[in-house]
């Protein structure tokens, strides 16, 4: 879709408001660590804490049910329902140690398997402290339908691409409607405007956009009346070189991705007038 002039985002750069866009990649970037779950909304697994929850109801993360056979083990892995049933990989890529259980590992499995079988579970003991192993679920999740040593999921907040940028601007622009959708930032519907795609003319907490493609043409869809191109992921960039994003269920949040603009499709960004409130 065609974005807004050139001359508007320069207009905007003319009162860049650079304390309020650095408090939004500050927020993100304690925010490292945390796990990534298709649906999820920035809650805590069974506190009813995320955007969705509104302090009531099951919450839109929980604990999925354990299981103690090594043929589907499920041992302190989250799960979210919301748009199919997804059950995290503990950011298995990221954390040292954390791995696929292959045949080498077998035996590790069924022997820490056995020893949960008695005793209360809040007291199951992790592997190696704080490992559990789990079978990943998923649409689309590469590790779907594979057991993993992901990190314990209890005490770990839980997002996606969209609702980690939406749940960092919601705590630092008041009034912030929590649920846009990535094509909604897209096509401006959340008062984004359209930037240059390259590092020397954004900013921090500018967003990242990537579609889904047919060759170099963007794929479109309509939903609510409106044509818009499908959209398939979404990261801040911090202000320097890299970009801030929940990425995969096998990575979580990070910021160790350096910025590379043929890797995005997309860049926009909320004006002054609408992050400081005025």
């Amino acid at each position: 879709m065609a974005g807004d002039s050139g001359t508007n985002a320069v207009a905007d750069t003319n009162q860049s408001c650079p304390a309020a866009r650095q408090d939004i990649i500050n927020w993100a970037k304690g925010l490292i660590g945390s796990h990534y779950l298709w649906g999820s909304d920035g809650g805590h697994p069974g506190l009813k804490d995320g955007m969705f929850d509104g302090g009531t109801g099951a919450g839109t993360v929980t604990m999925a049910t354990s299981n103690t056979s090594p043929a589907n083990p499920v041992i302190f892995a989250a799960q979210c329902t919301r748009a199919g049933t997804y059950v995290c990989a503990g950011r298995f890529q990221e954390v040292p140690g954390g791995r696929y259980c292959d045949p080498d590992d077998h035996d590790a499995l069924v022997e820490y398997l056995k020893g949960l079988k008695t005793g209360d579970e809040a007291n199951w003991p992790c592997y190696c402290k704080f490992f559990t192993p789990r079978m990943v679920q998923g649409s689309g999740v590469p590790s779907a339908g594979k057991i993993v040593w992901g990190e314990d999921c209890r005490n770990k907040q839980h997002f996606d691409c969209i609702s980690f940028v939406n749940y960092c601007y919601s705590k630092n622009v008041t009034n912030w409607v929590q649920h846009w959708e990535i094509w909604q930032w897209d096509n401006k519907t959340c008062g984004s405007i359209e930037i240059p795609l390259n590092a020397s003319s954004m900013m921090a907490a500018d967003v990242l956009i990537r579609y889904d493609k047919d060759g170099t043409t963007p794929k479109t869809k309509e939903e609510y009346g409106v044509t818009h191109n499908v959209c398939t992921h979404i990261g801040m960039f911090d202000g320097g070189t890299l970009v801030v994003q929940a990425e995969q269920a096998s990575k979580g949040v990070h910021a160790d991705e350096v910025f590379v603009a043929s890797k995005w499709d997309a860049a926009r960004r909320i004006p002054c007038t609408r992050l400081l409130g005025s």
